[in-house]
């Protein structure tokens, strides 16, 4: 019990760190593909890293993968969403025992392919989420987090669509 108290000393420490999310997406288009919309989940996983300045905030750059989503348009077309993003966090650590929650807002670039020829595009993106997360180990920290990515399709002579994808994720994280 004294160890444990004595480690718990250093989770809140400043410092690098990176790690891996693995979990699955919901795509909303905001009607764009009306009823032609097939399937609007997929599994996600999303690489990051960043550096913790106080105990209660960090920034990192996160790079994921949205997943694929399928549209009925006279055959089968997949669409694809990944994001590279630049985020805020901020920390809510609970005393020495190792738990905290954490929620994180930042800004990017949403890129869109599909297995058409056309379609390609990329474009801004917000992302907001919050999660819990807990550092059994000095080095090692696991997380449940939920994360929500959005931004405007814009094509030329048509509606504009709010486009959205959520995610559920299981984190692992290396502390250096």
């Amino acid at each position: 019990m004294f160890a444990n108290a004595a480690f718990a000393g250093v989770l809140n420490e400043k410092g690098a760190y990176m790690g891996l999310a693995l979990g699955k997406s919901k795509f909303d288009d905001d009607n764009q593909y009306g009823f032609s919309l097939a399937d609007d989940k997929d599994s996600s996983f999303m690489l990051y890293g960043g550096y913790r300045f106080f105990k209660w905030f960090s920034v990192e750059g996160r790079l994921a993968d949205l997943g694929e989503f399928k549209v009925d348009d006279s055959g089968l077309v997949d669409v694809n969403y990944g994001v590279l993003t630049a985020n805020a966090v901020f920390i809510l650590p609970f005393g020495t025992s190792g738990w905290e929650i954490y929620g994180q807002a930042g800004a990017g670039i949403v890129a869109r392919s599909t297995s058409l020829p056309i379609g390609d595009d990329e474009g801004g993106v917000a992302t907001i989420g919050a999660g819990v997360r807990f550092t059994p180990i000095k080095n090692l920290s696991l997380a449940l987090q939920i994360d929500g990515y959005g931004w405007v399709e814009e094509e030329d002579g048509a509606p504009d669509y709010d486009t959205s994808i959520a995610t559920s994720q299981l984190v692992i994280q290396y502390n250096f």
